[in-house]
C-alpha cells in the first residue's frame, strides 16, 4: 500500500483575521508559508467553520445569555461566542491564499445548528464530517495540521488520528 501525507488547513477563515470576529494571534504569519507548505505533500485539505446564525454556541441565540458565558448542550456545559463564521458571509469564507492551493476537498464543520464542534473529524456528539473516512479512503497514513487551533482543535484531532491509526502532527 502506498503512504500518503496530508496537510490539513484548518479553518483558516476572515473571522479569524484582525479584523475579523474571532482574531487568531499571528495568523497573518502563517499565511505567508502555505505555498511553500503544500509542495511537501501528496494530498491537501482544508477544512472551514460552516455555522448556521442559529447555532445553539452563539450567545444570541440564548436569552439573557451573552458571550463567555456557559450554556448546557446535550448534557455539556459549553462556552458561549459571538456569532462567527456564519454560513454564506464573508467572515466564513476561506481566506485568498488557501482558495489559491489545489485543494483535494473542503470539509465543513459546525454545519448542525444542534451539535457543537470538537475535532475536525467528530463533532461533540460524534458524527463524522467525513473528513477522517475521506483520509483513509485516499491511504493516508501522517496528517499534519496547520491554521487555527481554536479552541484546542488540534489536541482533540490528533488524539481522534491516533485511535483510527493516523499519525498527526502540529505544524506552526
Amino acid at each position: 500500500m502506498i503512504k500518503v501525507k496530508a496537510l490539513i488547513l484548518t479553518d483558516l477563515q476572515n473571522d479569524f483575521l484582525p479584523f475579523g470576529m474571532q482574531p487568531y494571534s499571528g495568523i497573518e504569519n502563517q499565511l505567508s508559508k502555505i505555498n511553500e507548505l503544500v509542495l511537501d505533500y501528496d494530498l491537501v485539505v482544508a477544512t472551514q467553520l460552516w455555522f448556521p446564525a442559529t447555532h445553539q454556541r452563539f450567545a444570541s441565540n440564548h436569552p439573557w445569555r451573552h458571550p463567555g458565558g456557559e450554556v448546557e448542550i446535550d448534557g455539556v456545559i459549553q462556552p458561549l461566542f459571538e456569532m462567527y463564521c456564519i454560513q454564506h458571509t464573508m467572515g466564513a469564507t476561506l481566506l485568498q491564499s488557501v482558495k489559491q492551493v489545489e485543494l483535494a476537498a473542503i470539509f465543513n464543520r459546525g454545519a448542525d445548528a444542534t451539535k457543537d464542534i470538537d475535532s475536525i473529524f467528530y463533532d461533540k456528539n460524534n458524527h463524522s464530517t467525513g473528513l477522517l473516512e475521506f483520509l483513509q479512503d485516499q491511504n493516508v497514513t501522517e496528517f499534519d495540521l496547520f491554521g487555527v487551533n481554536h479552541l484546542n482543535t488540534f489536541g482533540r484531532s490528533i488524539a481522534v488520528g491516533e485511535e483510527h491509526s493516523l499519525k498527526g502532527k502540529i505544524l506552526m
